[in-house]
């Protein structure tokens, strides 16, 4: 079932082959795929360079300890049980962090540099009355 990897991560979650069928039912196509699936999280979040560079740093917790010289663990948006997205600026939180009550940091920067850069620019000139 090597095969299954390559077009189940290239196609529609909902293409399945003949031989994925015969897989089910013979109960063996979903132990396959729960092992995949673990194959490909555990190279995104422990294995791969690249891949964990892709990952948030939760500024409400761990960017103090990325500071303090301790590793930070980066999060990902499809980590479900572990994390809350901001709805404005999509910044991945831990969910125990960021409660609907939370600023979100993100925004709060986005806001201050936009209102920064609106008083630093200079007024337009005066209109010229037309004759």
């Amino acid at each position: 079932m090597s095969g299954l990897i390559v077009y189940a991560c290239e196609c529609s979650a909902t293409l399945y082959s003949l031989r994925d069928l015969i897989e089910q039912s013979k109960g063996r196509l979903v132990p396959f795929l729960q092992k995949v699936m673990k194959e490909y999280v555990k190279h995104i979040t422990e294995s791969c360079q690249s891949c964990l560079g892709k990952g948030f740093i939760c500024e409400l917790c761990d960017h103090g300890r990325a500071m303090s010289g301790k590793k930070a663990v980066p999060l990902f948006p499809w980590q479900f049980a572990l994390v809350r997205r901001c709805d404005v600026c999509k910044m991945v939180y831990h969910q125990k962090c960021f409660t609907p009550t939370t600023p979100c940091p993100k925004c709060e920067r986005i806001n201050k540099h936009r209102l920064r850069h609106q008083q630093q620019q200079p007024p337009p000139p005066p209109s010229q009355p037309q004759q």
